[in-house]
């Protein structure tokens, strides 16, 4: 064995071992964990609802929500989410919705930030059942949050996610206060 190929030799040995390692504490150390997205708490801001039947026919109705979120980060590197929306749902029907920016999440962090729902009053009256849940004085509504991200490992090995959170919430619209809210939240890497 020529000096030449002993040099080839150690040089791919250690290309070798390097790349081992490297891919041992990508999968053990840096393996990504699911993040966490949860809706906290929902507060109801406003609940406005007037209906004049004298002289023209007028129906105002609007509702603005606050939802306090929490993302958790359980792994040893960062990741970025992307832009996304926070989706304010009528029975299916979108009725309202508030820009979530895309954020830089440290390793072990928790970040917690507000999102501000307002209803779209012309989406609420166009629904068939709103006057059948109104005069039931029970507003059923629920809020979706997909934020999706990227956590880099190394530089070079990205992994795409999901955090997925779904609150189903009801209005008692005379009282103008939440009768009940859940809340349930998945990740999909």
């Amino acid at each position: 064995m020529g000096k030449g190929c002993l040099i080839c030799f150690i040089i791919l040995s250690i290309f070798l071992a390097a790349a081992t390692t490297i891919v041992v504490l990508g999968f053990t150390v840096y393996k990504p964990k699911e993040p966490k997205i949860n809706v906290d708490h929902i507060k109801l801001e406003n609940v406005n609802f007037n209906l004049n039947l004298f002289g023209v026919l007028k129906f105002d109705f609007n509702v603005t929500l606050t939802a306090d979120v929490t993302v958790q980060n359980p792994n040893k590197i960062g990741f970025m989410t992307s832009d996304t929306d926070a989706i304010l749902n009528y029975r299916d029907v979108q009725v309202g919705d508030a820009p979530i920016p895309a954020e830089h999440i440290l390793p072990n962090e928790t970040k917690k930030f507000n999102v501000t729902l307002t209803v779209i009053t012309a989406s609420l009256l166009t629904h068939p059942m709103i006057f059948n849940d109104i005069s039931k004085n029970n507003l059923p509504l629920s809020v979706v949050l997909a934020v999706p991200g990227k956590i880099e490992i190394m530089g070079f090995i990205k992994v795409n996610f999901e955090v997925l959170s779904y609150c189903e919430i009801q209005i008692d619209v005379l009282r103008k206060s939440l009768i009940s809210q859940r809340c349930k939240a998945t990740t999909i890497l």
